[in-house]
This record gives structure tokens, sequence and C-alpha cells, in this order.
């Protein structure tokens, strides 16, 4: 099968008619609808269409009753255009219904709306809470009214919802002409307060 057809997308959307609807396209793809066992394999440009984001890859498997799991790998772009996200990487494990993304090759992180680009070796995103985990060579820049911040750290994570920035493990950030390094630093980005803890170091411009 080179192509996708009509019949066969509105044969699963009608699958996962109680659940979010996923749509998909490839240039080739192989299909299990038996019970217990279902499964759509896409490659040759492979689209998927869910939960507001559009995921491209070079392979990707969707199983499951009601297609939960998506697997992609290859050169991958996750786009939610609402969200303002862009996330590239090579390795991708999505679970619908725990509305959770896992990451496990380097990636790369664009939010337009936040105005922060990250990178990592690994990246978690809680999708229900909007919450934005980065571990493995994390590192993050960010624009603020006070300037650009500059932040690394074995693991940083950045809470879209509460606006807040929490840096584990030889954490450093720059700021503001400032410079900050602690076991762990908070960060509040709204009202621009700073915790350190841990061997704390420092150095702050008047």
């Amino acid at each position: 099968m080179k192509k996708i057809t009509v019949l066969l997308a509105l044969i699963l959307t009608v699958n996962v008619l109680f659940s979010a609807p996923v749509t998909f396209s490839g240039g080739y793809s192989k299909v299990s609808l038996k019970e217990g066992r279902r499964s759509v394999s896409l490659t040759g440009g492979a689209t998927v269409s869910a939960e507001g984001m559009v995921i491209t890859a070079d392979s990707v498997t969707l199983t499951g009753d009601d297609y939960d799991v998506v697997e992609c790998t290859g050169t991958i772009e996750i786009k939610d255009e609402e969200k303002g996200l862009s996330i590239k990487t090579t390795a991708l494990y999505y679970d619908r219904t725990a509305e959770r993304l896992l990451i496990s090759a380097w990636c790369e992180v664009s939010d337009s709306v936040n105005e922060l680009e990250a990178g990592a070796g690994a990246v978690s995103y809680d999708l229900r809470n909007e919450v934005l985990s980065l571990e493995m060579a994390a590192r993050l820049m960010k624009a603020t009214d006070s300037g650009l911040l500059s932040a690394r750290a074995e693991r940083i994570t950045f809470d879209r919802g509460a606006d807040t920035l929490t840096l584990q493990g030889n954490a450093e950030v720059e700021w503001n002409r400032n410079s900050y390094r602690a076991k762990l630093i908070t960060i509040n980005l709204t009202t621009e307060e700073i915790r350190l803890e841990g061997r704390i170091e420092g150095e702050v411009h008047g």
C-alpha cells in the first residue's frame, strides 16, 4: 500500500471514537486491526496529528486499542502551534493516555510563547500540566524583561503554567549581568526571585 486511503482513515477514526482522534499519513504503511494487537506502521515521510500536535518522522508506529502509544525514529519534529512549541529530536515515545512525551536522544526545544530555547540529552514533557523536564547536559536560554537568561544544569525543569525554572545538579545561571552557581537554583520568572541551595557561589553587579 503506497498511500493511506480515506476509507482507512475513517475506520481508524471510528476505532478511536471514545478517545481523542488521531490522523496520519505516510508514503508506506502496514496496518493491523486485530483486537488486542492493533498497530499502524508508517514510513516514507510519516505525519501524525493528535491533541493539537503535528509529528513528522522518518518512521512512526502507533499501537494500542485506541492507538494511544506513538513511537517515532529518524528525523523527528513536533509542532504545537497553539502552545508555540517546536521540538526536534531522533527518538520519541508518546503516551497519549498519560499525556506525556518521552525523548531519549538529543533534543532541541523552541518555545515562541515564552521566548525560550533549550537543549538536552533527554527530555520529558507532561502535556497535562505543561511541565518540561530536560536532563543530561541541559541548557536553556530565555528572553526576560531583565535581559537574556542563560542556564545550565544536570536537570532543568520549566513549569510553563507557574512560569518557574528549577535547576538541579551543577546549576549555573547568568542573568542581568549577574552569575549564580549552586546545587539547586529556583527562579520565579514572574517576580524575578532567585533561590539558591547547596554550595552557593555568585557574582552580582549593582
